[in-house]
C-alpha cells in the first residue's frame, strides 16, 4: 500500500496486514483488498471483498497491521461484498456493504458502523445496523464512500447498464449522535 501527497508524490509504503498478502488466499481473484483506511490504534485497517479461503463465510473480516482482526455477523439481508471502510474521529469504523441482488435485481448497500472498542475476545464486534440505501442512499453499485465533514457523507458508484457506464456522486448527511455511544 503507497501513501501519496495530494499533489501525487509517493512518500511511503505501507505494510498490508496479514494474512491480506497471500493472494492465494483469496477466495476468487478478483475477491482482494477492497477496502483501507488508517486506524490510530489500529494501524492499516484493510478488508477482502468476500472471506477469505479458509475463513467462515458467514461474516466479513477486518484485518490490522496492529494484528487485531475484528469479525462483522452479516448483514440481516445476508452477507454482501464489503465495499468501503471509512475511520470517524472517535476510532468507530462506517462500512459499506453491497448487500446480495433481492427482488427486482436491485443493488443495495448498507450502512454499518463498528466500534473496535466493543469486540469480545475472539474479535466478533457489535455492529449498528444505519440503513440500506433504499433508505440513504439510492439503490446502485456503491463502491466508494467518504467522510467529507460535519456529518456528510459521499458515496460514488460505477453502475453498469449493459454497455452504459455511468457513475453517481451522492452527498448526504448521516447524524451518528448517539449510534453505539457508551
Amino acid at each position: 500500500i503507497a501513501r501519496f501527497t495530494p499533489a501525487g508524490r509517493r512518500v511511503s509504503m505501507l505494510e498490508v496486514p496479514a494474512p491480506l498478502g497471500d493472494v492465494s488466499r483469496y477466495s476468487k481473484p478478483h475477491y482482494g483488498i477492497e477496502a483501507v483506511a488508517f486506524h490510530p490504534e489500529l494501524g492499516v485497517v484493510a478488508a477482502p471483498m468476500r472471506p477469505l479461503k479458509e475463513r467462515s463465510e458467514d461474516r466479513h473480516e477486518i484485518f490490522s497491521t496492529s494484528g487485531v482482526t475484528l469479525a462483522l455477523a452479516p448483514h440481516p439481508q445476508g452477507n454482501g461484498k464489503l465495499k468501503a471502510i471509512e475511520v470517524l474521529p472517535d476510532g468507530r469504523l462506517m462500512v459499506l456493504d453491497r448487500l446480495p441482488r433481492q427482488l427486482g435485481d436491485q443493488r443495495t448497500a448498507a450502512l454499518r458502523l463498528v466500534d473496535p472498542r466493543r469486540c469480545d475476545q475472539g474479535g466478533q464486534c457489535t455492529v449498528a445496523e444505519l440503513g440500506t440505501s433504499s433508505q440513504k442512499l439510492p439503490d446502485a453499485n456503491f463502491e466508494g464512500l467518504a467522510a467529507i465533514g460535519n456529518e456528510m457523507w459521499l458515496a460514488v458508484s460505477d453502475d453498469t447498464d449493459g454497455e452504459q457506464r455511468k457513475s453517481q456522486f451522492v452527498l448526504f448527511k448521516l447524524t451518528l449522535e448517539g449510534a453505539m455511544k457508551d
